[in-house]
């Protein structure tokens, strides 16, 4: 906790979970500064704060139901009603099962030569298998017609039915999904920043069929409890991805406007293919304001730090990428992101970061 100069109130800094025995020694430090220190002391009247919400799943398999209330030292802790219709609890972990939509891909079968634009070395082949072949291609087969409506969350599969070299991935409008290099159906998840849809290859000699995209409804990649104190505060989450760490997505939402249309509000996700992201959307549309490779670790934290205009993301006690500054957004309604059951979130914490006096209590210490 910190107070003084632009800290007012006390302020929340940090969370370290460090899960030791071992004696804790009070100490002071200091980075690229010089400074002076009197009065040290450490209070014989501790202080624990109260999280706002806390949540290890750790209860039956099914719906999540009201989050627990009792923190995770002992703290009393209200109990929250969490939304998500498609999340549930499975063996002490939360996991999101959303619906798929129609698939929007024209002739993914590829059953007549049509329907594709075919870059140099793309063919179809509708006399002997009907897939699209890459003959040494570095080009993209494009939907003639574009499919995909900006914005939107979208699964995707494809099979490499054979392979000899090079690599293919998808593309929804400039978002680049894995690449691929062996035969194999590939299922992955990701948002279409344009209508356009694509495979594109690099130096790829392979053949591909049963292409498909299947829209998510945002309001299913989210489950949400509402604290209704304060839209400044710490979160984390304890994730786990999909163990092939193919395209599937999964985080901490912030600031949401809506549980049932959201349209305001920050997410931060691991992407599933080794980046953490943040993501702010403002009435619909998207901004990506981090994007960073980070070495993933099963059940290592994702947190996310929102102090009133600023937004800084963490992953496995490093900050990834640097302070954002996003939009004005007082929206409460906090809680978990994610757009495959094949990923998992765990140790939810939300806690008051401080600007509203949440932590008066320090100033009798």
């Amino acid at each position: 906790f910190i107070k003084g100069g632009a800290y007012t109130n006390w302020t929340l800094l940090w969370l370290n979970t460090l899960d030791s025995t071992a004696t804790l020694y009070p100490a002071i430090a200091q980075y690229s500064g010089v400074f002076t220190e009197d009065s040290f002391r450490v209070p014989q009247e501790l202080y624990i704060p109260a999280p706002l919400a806390y949540d290890t799943f750790a209860r039956a398999n099914g719906a999540l139901g009201n989050s627990e209330t009792t923190g995770p030292d002992g703290q009393t802790v209200g109990a929250l009603a969490w939304t998500g219709s498609t999340y549930t609890i499975s063996t002490n972990a939360a996991i999101n099962t959303p619906n798929l939509g129609s698939n929007v891909v024209v002739n993914g079968a590829f059953t007549t030569d049509a329907n594709w634009t075919k870059g140099a070395g793309w063919t179809i082949d509708t006399a002997n298998s009907n897939v699209a072949e890459a003959a040494a291609a570095s080009s993209d087969l494009t939907a003639e017609v574009a499919p995909l409506t900006t914005g939107t969350w979208y699964q995707t599969a494809f099979t490499i039915t054979s392979f000899t070299g090079g690599t293919a991935r998808i593309k929804l409008g400039t978002t680049s999904l894995p690449t691929h290099g062996s035969a194999a159906t590939f299922t992955e998840t990701g948002r279409a920043t344009s209508t356009a849809l694509a495979i594109t290859a690099a130096a790829a000699t392979l053949n591909v069929d049963n292409f498909s995209a299947q829209p998510l409804t945002l309001s299913e990649l989210i489950a949400s409890v509402n604290p209704a104190s304060t839209a400044d505060i710490h979160a984390r989450v304890a994730i786990t991805l999909d163990g092939a760490l193919l395209g599937k997505q999964a985080g901490l939402v912030l600031n949401l406007d809506s549980a049932a249309s959201p349209a305001n509000f920050i997410i931060a996700y691991l992407d599933g293919y080794g980046n953490a992201k943040l993501d702010e959307c403002v009435a619909g549309s998207y901004t990506n304001k981090i994007s960073a490779a980070v070495t993933y670790g099963a059940g290592a934290y994702l947190y996310v730090i929102r102090r009133g205009t600023s937004c800084s993301l963490f992953y496995n006690n490093a900050q990834v990428g640097t302070v954002q500054t996003m939009t004005a957004n007082t929206n409460k309604l906090f809680g978990l992101f994610c757009t495959s059951s094949l990923c998992s979130l765990d140790a939810y914490e939300l806690w008051p970061e401080g600007g509203d006096g949440e932590h008066a209590a320090l100033n009798g210490f």
